[in-house]
């Protein structure tokens, strides 16, 4: 059996969860975890969910992900006493006793409730309209907070003072009695029944509790032939360190969540049996350390050919997340240069984070329009690409010899579907970050889409299906040129890049991982 451990956590350091209200959720769908267990489960072995944080919409976001059948041992939930068959009761927010004079606001993001003219309650929703949280207020001020349980049921009381500081969290069972609660000093009592009588009466915090519990699930659930693969987050690693036996330890580094500069990662790093790096530099930082460590994506290849050459604009998507202004200035201005050559090609810029730079690349854009003195005029349309490219193919049609305006789009994406739809029409990648982002690399291999980066990986080869920059100032333009003069180049990496898709298919990663993990024991 295969445990999988996540590292959903809220990012404050808190044991919560990271928030699943609908218009707070971020990249959450891109996540090592995630797919490492579709593809275990699609490849027929025996996966489940070790959860140690508290997620009381867990089955909403497991189904959200396609993961809703992996079984999931979750330590709230016996902390809870919640039981592990217990039905789902749909819960609205109408059915409850609201004052007489309930008076609803609704908008986009959350339901607001008025009594006597003053606030009363404030519900937010989950992406499928689940009720995820509600604050309760007296003279608009916030007193308490109620968590719900996707199953139908208040999973948690928070009471705030009048300075708005948390001074007593309860966690109930599915009846409403608490079993738990954390105390304004962060020391825990137990208060609840049977189930808990193991445990001593008070702990100094929370992570001493969950610690506690989490050793005896591995004591008591994971047998000696069972691995816990986990991902590599500092949050959690200290207790791993102490619970998780070494050689029943995997652990999955991805990005930049675990500081392998500090002592207490590398020694992790050192003592597991099989250490997972996403990328180049991950692979480079863990063998460093001397770890046992095999590099795998952290998504499996897909069949999902792109349909870019059977559109007529030539389109390419520019990650920018991890560029600087400096960056993002000599890209765009070698780049609108380029376009200025075709009026074929179109830019959009693709983000992964809450977009934040608005200002800066519309100054950027409108700066390089007078410095570059190009025929025509750019502007950055902050609409979604999707909903601008009618406009721009309208637009080419009425184009002349004189200048006309161009917009460079934006898109913003959040989870894996999302990615590929982006990608569905695109024609070109391009990624001039230090560390290629893995998930547009193997997006970009599932749609046959060359890629051009300045960064070495194992998934994009130079002149096969995409192009390595030894110099972005001179070398850019000249790729570009590569794959969008034609289609000769073009159809070339198409080749590579369904080749490539053999070589990372789910059951083709799992025989690797387990085929390294023998090697290591």
């Amino acid at each position: 059996m295969y445990y999988f451990l996540p590292a959903w956590y809220r990012g404050d350091q808190s044991w919560d969860s990271h928030e699943q209200v609908w218009f707070h959720q971020s990249q959450h769908g891109f996540d090592d975890t995630i797919n490492q267990v579709r593809m275990f489960t699609s490849s027929g072995q025996a996966a489940a969910l070790l959860v140690p944080v508290f997620f009381p919409n867990l089955r909403h976001f497991a189904y959200q992900q396609g993961i809703y059948e992996v079984p999931r041992l979750s330590v709230f939930d016996y902390l809870q006493g919640i039981p592990a068959d217990l039905p789902v009761v749909n819960l609205d927010y109408h059915d409850f006793a609201w004052p007489a004079d309930a008076n609803y606001v609704y908008n986009p993001f959350t339901v607001t409730v008025f009594s006597k003219g003053q606030r009363y309650a404030q519900i937010s929703m989950g992406p499928e309209g689940n009720l995820i949280v509600m604050d309760l207020f007296k003279n608009d001020q916030r007193y308490r907070q109620l968590d719900f349980d996707d199953r139908g049921f208040v999973s948690r009381v928070s009471e705030y003072n009048e300075q708005q500081q948390l001074v007593r969290q309860a966690y109930l069972d599915h009846l409403g009695n608490e079993q738990f609660y954390v105390a304004a000093d962060g020391q825990v009592h137990i208060v609840g029944g049977v189930h808990l009588a193991r445990h001593q009466g008070i702990y100094p915090d929370l992570r001493s509790l969950i610690t506690e519990q989490f050793t005896q699930f591995v004591q008591e659930k994971i047998q000696p032939a069972d691995l816990v693969v986990a991902a590599a987050d500092p949050f959690h690693d200290q207790m791993l360190g102490e619970v998780v036996p070494n050689e029943q330890l995997v652990l999955s580094y991805f990005g930049d969540r675990a500081d392998l500069a500090t002592a207490a990662e590398a020694e992790l790093a050192q003592r597991a049996i099989l250490t997972i790096a996403d990328s180049n530099h991950n692979q480079q930082r863990l063998e460093a350390l001397g770890a046992q460590t095999l590099q795998l994506p952290p998504l499996d290849t897909r069949l999902s050919l792109g349909i870019s050459n059977q559109e007529r604009l030539l389109k390419i998507m520019l990650l920018i997340d991890d560029l600087s202004t400096a960056a993002l200035r000599s890209a765009l201005a070698i780049i609108m240069t380029t376009m200025n050559e075709n009026d074929l090609i179109d830019l959009t810029l693709l983000t992964f984070q809450p977009f934040q730079r608005q200002e800066e690349i519309a100054t950027l854009v409108a700066e390089l329009n007078n410095q570059l003195g190009l025929r025509d005029q750019y502007t950055f349309n902050q609409i979604e690409a999707a909903e601008a490219e009618n406009q721009l193919a309208d637009n080419l049609d009425a184009a002349q010899e004189t200048a006309r305006e161009r917009d460079i789009h934006l898109v913003t994406v959040n989870s894996e579907p999302q990615l590929i739809q982006a990608v569905h029409t695109t024609r070109l990648l391009i990624d001039l970050s230090a560390q290629p982002d893995v998930f547009l690399q193997i997006a970009g291999i599932s749609a046959g889409i060359p890629e051009i980066l300045r960064a070495e990986s194992l998934y994009v080869e130079d002149g096969k299906n995409g192009r390595l920059l030894q110099n972005v100032t001179t070398d850019l333009a000249p790729a570009i040129h590569f794959y969008l003069d034609g289609l000769k180049n073009w159809n070339t990496a198409l080749v590579h890049a369904a080749n490539k898709i053999a070589d990372y298919t789910s059951r083709r990663i799992v025989k690797r991982l387990q085929a390294a993990i023998k090697e290591a024991r």
